[in-house]
């Protein structure tokens, strides 16, 4: 147990603690000058509305994407590139615990950096026009889209970073010629997605969104059983390539 805090804490600090960080928050609180930008406007009339389908369009279906795949496929592939994944598999910890903490450890920084600008945005827009208590499921049902989307994106882009040299590519085409595209098609095609889960999972409490009509969408039990079974079976074969991988 000792030797995982450890390896959980050292990922936490390589994570926080980098310039990467620094950039990736900046970046993602950027948007945020449009929910300002929307709320000068006089026409501006059902603000709640307006930052519901910002944060789905935006922060759900790309923001959330790409900062969880420019961070999780870096966990193992940095350290196999800069040659310092001896220093990681020497220690007294095993390569399939270093996979689960690394994993573990990674989802509070990406969190972070997603829901963070959610909620100041949540939180400007009830200092300006009210209606904080009225609009809560807004805030809870993206909080909660963000968490598991950090979550299983990350185990994906995560067991990518593993498994081949260059994973940065293949997970942008992954992200927006499978997610970003088969998501947004009508039918039986975004079951397929990743996403459709997790929106499945969103929507079921957000009540404020003129999005949600026209998307297909199942039960949230459902789609948090079959993300979280998504997760074991990417977290599994993660971890068996690691501990045969010849690093040494």
């Amino acid at each position: 147990m000792g030797a995982n805090l450890g390896m959980m804490q050292l990922t936490l600090r390589q994570m926080l603690y980098s310039r990467k960080f620094i950039v990736l928050l900046v970046l993602t609180c950027l948007p945020m000058l449009l929910v300002v930008y929307a709320l000068m406007q006089p026409d501006m009339s059902q603000p709640y509305l307006f930052l519901s389908d910002f944060t789905y369009i935006l922060y759900i279906q790309i923001v959330m994407v790409v900062v969880t795949l420019v961070n999780a496929t870096s966990l193992i592939r940095d350290e196999i590139s800069n040659r310092t994944i001896s220093f990681l598999v020497t220690r007294s910890i095993s390569r399939g615990n270093i996979v689960l903490s690394r994993y573990i450890a990674h989802i509070p920084v990406n969190f972070i950096l997603v829901a963070l600008p959610v909620t100041l945005s949540y939180i400007y827009i009830g200092a300006m026009r009210g209606g904080m208590s009225a609009n809560l499921d807004i805030l809870a049902g993206y909080i909660l889209m963000i968490l598991i989307g950090v979550m299983v994106y990350g185990a994906f882009f995560y067991m990518l970073g593993i498994l081949v040299r260059h994973p940065l590519m293949i997970g942008l085409l992954f992200a927006f010629l499978w997610e970003v595209l088969l998501t947004n098609m009508q039918g039986k095609i975004p079951y397929m997605t990743i996403m459709f889960y997790i929106r499945s999972i969103g929507f079921s409490i957000i009540d404020t969104s003129s999005i949600q009509e026209s998307l297909s969408m199942i039960s949230a039990n459902y789609s948090i059983m079959a993300l979280f079974i998504v997760i074991a079976c990417i977290l599994f074969i993660a971890r068996r390539r690691f501990t045969k991988m010849d690093l040494i």
